[in-house]
This record gives C-alpha cells, sequence and structure tokens, in this order.
C-alpha cells in the first residue's frame, strides 16, 4: 500500500499521551508560582480557518504563525483541521505545522475509513481525532488499533455519557468533550 509506505517513512510520532501527562516546569524566576503540587492544564490549540456554524473565522490565514504562537505559548499539542469543505482546512497545512513546532500534531477531520488513518500518519500527523457519533462500535475499535498500530494515539471526542462509556470501551486513552450538537451546531452546558 502506497500510503503506508509514506507513512511507515514518517519518523516516529511524537507521543500526544506522554505531553497530556508531563508534568509541567514553572519558572519560579520570572513571577511565576511554583504548581508542582497543583494540578496541571493541557491545552490543544486548534487551528482553523472556517467552522459550519460561524463561517470564515480568520480570512487572513497563516497556519505555520498561529501554530508558533500556540507553541511558544505554552500549548501541549496542536489540531489541524484538514477537512477542506466545511472548515478550509488541508492536509498540506498539517505537514507546514508539523515541520516547525516540537510538540505532537493531530489531524482533526471526519475520520471513518483505515485510508484517512495511513494518510494523517503519512502527512506526519502524530496523533488524530476520532469523532464517537460518527462511527460504530466496531469502526472505533478498528480505527483505534489501526492508529495504535501506526505509534499514533487518538482523541476520542464524545458528547454524551453513553459516548464516553463506548469509548473506553472501545480502548480509547484520551477522551475529550464536546458540547456542540453536530446536528443542530448548538451548544449543551
Amino acid at each position: 500500500m502506497f500510503l503506508n509506505h509514506h507513512a511507515v517513512a514518517q519518523p516516529p510520532p511524537r507521543d500526544l499521551l506522554e505531553a497530556l501527562s508531563a508534568r509541567r516546569v514553572v519558572d519560579t524566576a520570572i513571577g511565576g508560582t511554583d504548581t508542582s503540587n497543583q494540578p496541571q492544564v493541557h491545552l490543544i490549540a486548534e487551528v482553523k480557518r472556517a467552522s459550519p456554524s460561524k463561517g470564515l473565522l480568520a480570512p487572513h490565514f497563516d497556519p505555520v504563525a498561529l501554530a508558533r504562537i500556540y507553541a511558544m505559548h505554552g500549548a501541549t499539542a496542536i489540531s489541524v483541521l484538514t477537512e477542506p469543505h466545511f472548515f478550509l482546512g488541508s492536509l498540506q497545512h498539517l505537514r507546514a505545522i508539523k515541520e516547525v513546532v516540537s510538540i505532537p500534531v493531530l489531524r482533526k477531520d471526519f475520520i471513518v475509513d483505515e485510508y484517512q488513518v495511513y494518510e494523517a500518519r503519512a502527512w506526519g500527523a502524530d496523533a488524530i481525532l476520532l469523532i464517537c457519533a460518527i462511527l460504530n462500535d466496531e469502526q472505533l475499535k478498528r480505527l483505534l488499533h489501526v492508529a495504535h498500530d501506526q505509534g499514533m494515539h487518538c482523541l476520542v471526542e464524545v458528547h454524551s455519557a453513553e459516548e464516553a462509556q463506548r469509548a473506553v470501551a472501545a480502548g480509547a486513552q484520551i477522551i475529550g468533550v464536546n458540547s456542540r450538537d453536530l446536528v443542530t451546531f448548538r451548544m449543551n452546558p
């Protein structure tokens, strides 16, 4: 398989789970406080040009500059929209960002097929987003397995307690909660 060859040729993925679990060191000499014993916040910053609910968000969009700013200001990882129709994303954005930051880069798209997992890895993704609401249990389990075989972690997006249970049962290690209804695009508090 052509994509699998390119996926294997990539450097090893940066570990998203490790990055999200790491303790952050705070420089108390420049006015920070020692937070070594406090809960830590890890931010996955998103590079997104447009959204179905808000339309064009950034007419003068420079994904690489934005990613550099996120990384410089402490983002743990960067989520890159690659879906071209609704979000105006691209795989080229993912590759360009991967080349300029040292933190994990996640492909955010509507991933429903193994091909897209290999494609993500071939373009340099360290991790992928899997949306529980658009996958059945068998698909979710299979895509988690394929990503794991490629050395990638998955952020599994859930919208309810039921979906969270499905994600855990499928073997998800990283779960994100999305409060937006995917049908109406309304926020659920």
